[in-house]
């Protein structure tokens, strides 16, 4: 019995080895050919092998089959069944199958559809735009690839209404980081900034993200603070099957590479990874109190000076060294596999890459309006300023069928990057000096930046409990910015008969400072959402109701040390002697002693802070189908809102804020024709306060040249939204929009100057009054429709204008009034540009694997610095940004391709000027020049 019973187990194995062996694997999904939409529960059967399954509930299916050629049955209630033949299975081999159904004629009774879809191309954001109840706008990773941007700040400005100050900062429909709000994947995620309320977006690596997701509406199920834009960016998800991506390319810049006088200092070893080893932190014998040189009559504390003050690293002047190529190299793995009988699904990331900057001759120039004319206090036409960039990434997505109507899913992501840079000019400061001083300035910094994310996520349809769908997430963020050692060192030197002779002036501006800061903020934030489908008039509508939490908890710490000079004659021009160990310290001479340059701490605890911010919200939605063209979400979220505000100084008190708002919203849409719709909307958001303007204490700008003082008394804004769009999709890919917009604001925050100030001095006001007005364009369009010859050519042109006002503070305008009745009681929004253009035209040829992208933008002119009195604001002026990427793919599957790339072809002028009688004059000017790129890549799809 027993060699019986091994006999019949040996054969089992075998006939199961042996169908094994020649059983192939059939993959796909099912989905709706209108929407996109996948479809849970779809059938999907062989009828000649009676084997089949049903798809889950992100509208997959998976067969195995003996190798042959087989016609395959998909039937789904309400949709028409479609049989297709001619599918060749073959042995231990992977066959994709992705099924688009049409709806039958006469609905048989109700039908599951789940809002998921493929989102990495330009077709499924079109498809996503079409079928949403908001307004967005969006760019995939497919576009990344054509335009050739290296992050989500580069690539957003390609978005319908989007503009990016200094690649970063993302504008929406010309409001800043206050209206506008940034998630990953649909979870908060925290600023890097200490003075704003922004998410860096370059800080994000474009070839970790399936696309980025502008929305410009608010419906209930959205966090309710923003008013211009809601931006998710979007990580890679896991494929059904086995890829592989391999990317690495090398870069020249006409202006930064291999040049011998691009600034730099010398570093730390682990700055290639972007982050410092501790080369700039403070020293040991450095950490704790120093002492005061006011009590350098103990013998003590004057050894201790000394200690301390020989204890810091001596650089404090740019040297040159020419850079390297910029580099860009990029990994990824995928696949999906089982495990314990469920399909487990996973993606592996990384990215690194390095962007070198250098611009000489640059100008800067500051100016006060004085005798009805702008008087020059500050000029440089000699500023250089060289620049060097680490960014890397790693991401690590796993996603778990629990069952076809169960997942989880775990988000990794961690990002890194470092910035050194060294700047040196030379000019005239005849605020202070005549015409022949010349003023000298030096500054070294080193900025360090990460994020550490990590999401965890439940997807869960009961069709026993009405169908409803639940959604959850929680997620804890931290991020932190550091910047180790920030050095600044000027003077001033008047050149007689060919000698230079130096000083060092405290008394004009501050003496040689090392700065050292630290900015954590941690973020968590947590989601559950819950969806039924039901039937109104007939129609297929839902039901949502939600709940979430974000918690966050700030530390802001500043130290600042001072080079404290006794006698300003030491300084001979020479840096390194002057910081040389003889003339630092305390100088022993017997029984009596002479103070030369030591440390001392100017820290001040006002200026470094706590904070946290609690906000909890209820919400509860509808998407009604009123009629086969009508349909409408409306909804009503509750926020509640804490936000409390400490400096270490005691005396400065406590900035709290408590709110509790109501935020309806209306999103309306009807149906023209299939291809076409037509959407309107109203909806209330809300602006709140950022840290740092409630934050009840002064700090000095150093770059704008004034003080910078919060205001605990702000309240939050609320805004107004009205949206008018119309749209229609001609064909895949193809779009035809346009958008009407109008925003009212009350109790907008602006920075206003503080008329009692006895030096510039600029707080934070709530205005009565202001308004925005904007309109979009946007066509997408393939070019055949012209001539067959142009089948292989697809047109992308969006723009916007926008016109936006907010009121003076009423004392503020008093001052100008007085200087220059002339000038206007309005001004507009903060970096606002009244106009924004984007071009791209795309070639196509799948046949010979060739491919090629011409993008242009360009910005209207934009306020950037609000100056003080009747002074001209400062405004950025455009400049246009032309970037041409030609790529040519090769092999078997056309798994290898070669891409050549340039960017900023047009090198325009970065120009930041005041305006005064038809006169510019130069607040900041500077060419970035011309990059040039080479890179090769392997995929595997």
């Amino acid at each position: 019995m027993k060699r019986l019973s091994l006999l019949l187990l040996s054969f089992c194995l075998s006939v199961l080895t042996v169908w094994a062996q020649n059983t192939g694997t059939l993959r796909g999904k099912v989905y709706d050919a209108e929407s996109g939409e996948t479809l849970v529960g779809a059938t999907v059967f062989e009828p000649t092998t009676s084997i089949g399954t049903a798809t889950d509930l992100d509208g997959h299916f998976e067969l195995q089959l003996p190798a042959g050629v087989y016609t395959i049955e998909i039937s789904y209630v309400s949709y028409q069944t479609k049989k297709i033949e001619g599918v060749e299975i073959k042995a231990r081999e992977v066959v994709t199958l992705n099924v688009p159904m049409t709806g039958a004629l006469t609905a048989l009774q109700e039908v599951v559809v789940t809002a998921k879809m493929e989102q990495n191309n330009e077709s499924a954001i079109l498809l996503q735009q079409k079928n949403s109840s908001r307004v967005l706008d969006g760019i995939s990773a497919e576009t990344f690839t054509k335009t050739g941007d290296r992050d989500a700040g580069a690539a957003l400005r390609r978005i319908t209404g989007v503009s990016v100050e200094g690649g970063r900062y993302v504008y929406v429909r010309g409001l800043g980081d206050r209206y506008s709000k940034a998630t990953l994947n649909s979870a908060e995620i925290p600023s890097l900034d200490p003075s704003r309320n922004a998410v860096q977006f370059d800080i994000f690596p474009s070839n970790l993200l399936d696309n980025l997701i502008v929305y410009k509406t608010f419906s209930a199920d959205l966090p309710g603070d923003f008013s211009g834009g809601l931006v998710n960016v979007k990580t890679k998800e896991f494929p059904e099957y086995f890829t592989l991506s391999v990317n690495s390319s090398y870069a020249y810049n006409t202006q930064a590479t291999f040049n011998p006088n691009f600034l730099t200092y010398q570093g730390g070893k682990t700055d290639w990874l972007g982050f410092d080893d501790g080369t700039r932190a403070v020293p040991a014998v450095a950490a704790g109190q120093i002492p005061s040189v006011a009590f350098a009559s103990n013998a003590q504390v004057r050894q201790q000076l000394t200690t301390i003050s020989r204890s810091f690293n001596k650089v404090m002047a740019p040297s040159t060294q020419a850079p390297f190529l910029n580099q860009r190299h990029s990994f990824s793995l995928g696949n999906r596999i089982d495990w314990k009988g469920r399909p487990l699904g996973y993606i592996i990331a990384l990215s690194y890459q390095t962007d070198n900057n250098y611009y000489e001759n640059a100008q800067m120039g500051r100016y006060a309006f004085s005798g009805g004319a702008l008087r020059e206090l500050l000029y440089a036409d000699n500023l250089r300023y060289g620049e060097q960039n680490v960014l890397w990434g790693a991401l690590t997505n796993l996603s778990y069928k629990l069952s076809d109507n169960h997942k989880l899913s775990l988000n990794l992501m961690r990002n890194q990057s470092g910035t050194q840079s060294a700047t040196y000019f030379a000019g005239r400061n005849l605020q202070n000096f005549d015409e022949s001083v010349v003023f000298e300035s030096r500054v070294l910094d080193y900025m360090q930046r990460s994020l550490t994310n990590a999401q965890l996520k439940g997807e869960h349809y009961l069709p026993g409990l009405a169908k409803a769908r639940i959604e959850w997430h929680s997620a804890y963020t931290l991020s932190s910015q550091e910047q180790p050692d920030l050095r600044m060192f000027a003077d001033d030197y008047t050149e007689r008969n060919g000698v230079r002779e130096y000083s060092i002036s405290p008394s004009v501006y501050t003496q040689p400072t090392r700065f050292y800061r630290d900015l954590n903020e941690t973020n968590i934030d947590n989601k559950f959402n819950i969806s039924i489908p039901f039937k109104a008039w007939g129609n297929e509508s839902k039901f949502k109701v939600g709940v979430s939490s974000l918690m966050k908890d700030r530390s802001f710490r500043e130290r600042r040390l001072t080079y404290r000079i006794q006698n300003i004659s030491d300084f001979k021009g020479d840096i390194d002697l002057f910081l040389a160990d003889e003339n630092l310290g305390i100088i022993e001479e017997g029984n009596s002693y002479t103070i030369k340059t030591v440390v001392q701490d100017d820290s001040e605890k006002r200026n470094q802070y706590d904070a946290q911010q609690q906000v909890w919200a209820a919400y509860v939605m509808t998407d009604l189908q009123l009629s086969p063209k009508w349909k409408i979400n409306a909804g009503l979220r509750i926020e509640k809102t804490y936000m409390t505000l400490e400096s270490l100084d005691p005396s400065k008190g406590k900035a709290k804020l408590d709110n509790l708002d109501p935020l309806p919203a209306v999103n309306v849409i009807y149906s023209l024709r299939n291809d076409m719709n037509l959407r309107a909307s109203y909806s209330r958001t809300l602006a709140r306060p950022t840290f740092r303007e409630l934050a009840p204490f002064a700090s000095f700008d150093f770059i704008g040249d004034f003080v910078l003082t919060g205001n605990p008394n702000l309240r939050r804004t609320l805004i107004d939204n009205f949206d008018l769009r119309w749209e229609v999709f001609p064909r895949a890919g193809e779009l035809i929009s346009i958008s009407a917009f109008y925003k009212q604001f009350d109790g907008a925050i602006e920075r206003a100057l503080v008329p009692q100030a006895q030096n510039t001095e600029f707080s934070f006001r709530n205005v009565d009054h202001a308004f925005l007005v904007g309109t979009e364009l946007e066509i997408r369009k393939a070019l055949d429709f012209i001539s067959p010859a142009l089948r292989h050519f697809q047109a992308a042109v969006n723009t916007s204008y926008i016109y936006s006002r907010v009121d003076i503070p009423e004392q503020e305008y008093a001052l100008i009034k007085a200087v220059d009745p002339s000038q206007p009681s309005t001004r507009p929004f903060f970096a606002q540009s009244p106009y924004l253009v984007n071009a791209i035209l795309n070639y196509n040829n799948e046949d010979k694997g060739f491919d090629a992208s011409a993008s242009l933008n360009v910005f209207g002119p934009r306020l950037m610095v609000v100056s003080a009195g009747a002074t001209p604001n400062v405004f950025e002026q455009p400049r246009p940004a032309l970037n041409i990427t030609l790529r040519q793919r090769f092999g078997a599957q056309k798994q290898w391709a070669i891409t050549a790339r340039g960017t900023n072809l047009l090198n325009p002028e970065y120009r930041m000027v005041n305006t005064y009688d038809g006169r510019e004059y130069p607040y900041l000017s500077y060419r970035l020049g011309q990059t040039f790129t080479l890179g090769v890549s392997y995929t595997i799809e």
